[in-house]
């Protein structure tokens, strides 16, 4: 009689333990996600000429999502872009040199090689 109760209450405690760990695994991979630049690969200008960038974003399913995001560029003198925050931006190389260009997304970032001449 006490064996039954025993084996419930440890069959409960096991069921409730093996679905809050799931649970928590599906949620650290919710948050993930992977970032690209497109196009993909270094980026060569010269001065004056603009290139547009898209920045893609996917979750762990490989999904498409819409998150804030932030463009940069290790030297400002460089070039600007026409928006620092939209998924879509037109970059302008405004002087030679060389540097990075960086897009920041949910605590992640990538970055592409930039050469102005």
């Amino acid at each position: 009689m006490n064996f039954k109760k025993i084996f419930l209450l440890l069959f409960f405690a096991l069921f409730v333990m093996g679905f809050s760990a799931c649970t928590k695994r599906d949620r650290l991979l919710d948050n993930t996600i992977v970032l690209q630049i497109e196009p993909a690969g270094d980026i060569t200008l010269n001065t004056g000429d603009t290139k547009t960038l898209t920045a893609i974003i996917k979750n762990i399913k490989f999904e498409e999502v819409s998150h804030s995001v932030k463009w940069s560029v290790s030297d400002s003198s460089l070039g600007s872009f026409s928006s620092t925050t939209s998924k879509s931006t037109v970059f302008t190389a405004e002087s030679a040199g060389t540097g990075t260009i960086t897009l920041s997304c949910q605590g992640n970032s990538v970055t592409v090689n930039l050469t102005v001449s």
